[in-house]
């Protein structure tokens, strides 16, 4: 990629910052003016002090950037032979330019493109997620159901097994009923029994 954001530092340690859809030609056309006497003030009066600066690429990028890029980095540089001061970036916007250069690097119809698609994608999301949402609150009423019958399960076995020792009890009961009457019957059959009782 040709064009971007250069820096040109004189001999004296003097910098300018630039920028081109062609850096290349750029730099020739600077060279071209050094050497015709027409460059900026500033500038020839460094050039023709000490000769040619030397030329760095200190930011490659889509052109459609480069107009924000080269205020950037005269704001970060602070280069001596730049007329304007640069716009200041932010702390919370360096990322944009240090983390994400390869986004630099794109035209801005492709960002669009993408955050398009980004907000195509972010929508679908949104769907799946509510989707998701409500299958899990379901899923947490069948769950809470769930917990819900084992807990009747228990106290059934519970009320099932206290039934059945009632049942064990009063069996007992019955059968101490039923030997008992089969005494009195066996009694009662006896004549001093009834002499006792004046059945006779």
């Amino acid at each position: 990629m040709e064009s971007g954001i250069y820096q040109l530092t004189f001999p004296d340690g003097a910098r300018y910052v630039g920028k081109s859809i062609n850096i290349p030609r750029r730099w020739k056309e600077h060279r071209d003016k050094f050497i015709k006497g027409t460059a900026a003030k500033n500038m020839q009066d460094r050039y023709n002090r000490y000769g040619f600066p030397d030329g760095k690429v200190l930011f490659e990028c889509h052109g459609d950037h480069i107009d924000l890029l080269e205020s950037y980095f005269i704001c970060l540089v602070q280069p001596e032979l730049n007329a304007t001061p640069g716009i200041r970036i932010y702390e919370h916007e360096l990322p944009i330019f240090e983390e994400n250069p390869e986004l630099l690097q794109l035209a801005t119809t492709t960002h669009i493109t993408m955050i398009n698609e980004l907000r195509s994608n972010l929508d679908t999301l949104q769907n799946k997620y509510a989707e998701l949402k409500v299958y899990l609150d379901e899923a947490m009423l069948e769950t809470r159901a769930g917990e819900r019958i084992e807990e009747l399960e228990m106290e059934l076995q519970d009320h099932e097994i206290e039934s059945e020792a009632l049942i064990d009890r009063l069996q007992t009961d019955l059968e101490e009923a039923d030997a008992r009457a089969v005494r009195w019957e066996y009694i009662a059959k006896k004549p001093w029994w009834k002499k006792l009782l004046g059945i006779e």
